[in-house]
């Protein structure tokens, strides 16, 4: 038997397979759209064989539903992850534990899993989200700010039509709009994560070990000093740690 892993973020859906013992490298990923146009179809035919199916959700109640009714026929129903007070020796540093973000959370489980020791999570996507866990696995909390392409979009949403490069090429003087846009926004990221972690590493009298996950952790990480390593399978690591708990 097998189970399929779900990450339902702001704008698509990733999953893997998971046999229980060998954790995938790579998930397979598409867009909304082609969910709502074919329905569990999208996770190919694996479906008949599976024993769970385990989704990390924050991308609403209405997309929630439509995936309860894609896997109607399927042998298993959805179960639906939530953030915890704790979970595999994580303490979760909010107050109300369900206000922390799913993703947020599953990604403090799999960097915990990975990392063993205190580290600063970083994911880099939709928005930017920074997290640190001390040595005692003490979620010491962390920040939101908008990702690079929200940066950019509300930078450009009252200026004429320029056109944007999805992944463009790190300057750090640039000599058009574009690139000044793409430039300033990256380097505002890049500057926000080294000194939340130059400031933390301070107080906590030790380097701390960050990982970077997210669909633009590839842009931010060149641009990062120290200690940097990238997972972008670490949510799916901390789906896995947290079934393995159960």
């Amino acid at each position: 038997m097998i189970n399929l892993l779900i990450d339902a973020g702001n704008t698509r859906l990733k999953w893997c397979w998971y046999d229980g013992t060998d954790i995938p490298l790579q998930s397979e990923s598409c867009e909304y759209e082609d969910f709502e146009a074919e329905g569990a179809g999208v996770f190919a035919d694996e479906g008949h064989d599976v024993e769970r199916i385990v989704i990390c959700s924050v991308a609403g109640s209405e997309l929630n539903d439509e995936l309860i009714m894609a896997f109607d026929s399927w042998p298993a129903e959805p179960e639906f992850l939530v953030s915890e007070e704790a979970r595999n020796g994580v303490q979760n540093a909010y107050h109300e534990s369900l206000q922390l973000g799913v993703d947020r959370w599953m990604n403090l489980l799999g960097a915990v899993s990975l990392v063993k020791d205190a580290v600063c999570i970083v994911d880099c996507g939709s928005a930017v989200t920074i997290d640190v866990v001390d040595d005692d696995g003490q979620h010491l909390g962390g920040m939101i700010i908008p990702g690079l392409e929200m940066m950019r979009e509300v930078l450009l949403d009252q200026t004429a039509e320029v056109e944007i490069d999805a992944e463009p090429e790190p300057v750090l003087l640039a000599r058009d709009t574009a690139s000044a846009v793409n430039a300033g926004t990256l380097y505002a990221v890049v500057a926000l994560i080294d000194r939340v972690r130059q400031d933390i590493s301070s107080e906590m009298d030790t380097e701390l070990p960050m990982i970077l996950t997210g669909g633009d952790a590839y842009q931010v990480q060149p641009l990062l000093g120290g200690e940097v390593r990238i997972e972008s399978m670490l949510i799916f690591h901390g789906m896995i740690t947290a079934l393995e708990e159960e």
